[in-house]
């Protein structure tokens, strides 16, 4: 089954802050990432339930060339949310916020 993934704002300026920050370390590093995460969000589309509940309903992937986590929901048959793309140092807690829709 292929799933239809959205991208919350609050993940957009996730991946918004950690692209600039990457771009401003290595021309060209910062739309690496996006491409990386975009990958993962493509790969989502077909593999949902291979990454197990941490939190809820929520689910984690973690991202192997940056060390970073997304973080996301399935929220429909057909319908996955990406809730936020967190870099991996923060504190869990902050993961928690973006279990709030």
């Amino acid at each position: 089954m292929k799933y239809e993934v959205i991208v919350k704002s609050e993940a957009r300026e996730d991946i918004k802050q950690a692209m600039a920050w990457y771009e401003e370390k290595s021309n060209g590093l910062g739309e690496e990432f996006v491409e990386v995460i975009l990958d993962y969000a493509t790969y989502l589309s077909t593999n949902a339930h291979t990454h197990p509940k941490v939190n809820g309903e929520y689910r984690e992937l973690l991202v192997k060339k940056f060390p970073y986590v997304i973080v996301y929901r399935i929220v429909e048959d057909n319908l996955i949310l990406i809730l936020g793309v967190i870099h991996t140092m923060k504190h869990p807690a902050s993961r928690k916020r973006k279990t709030i829709e």
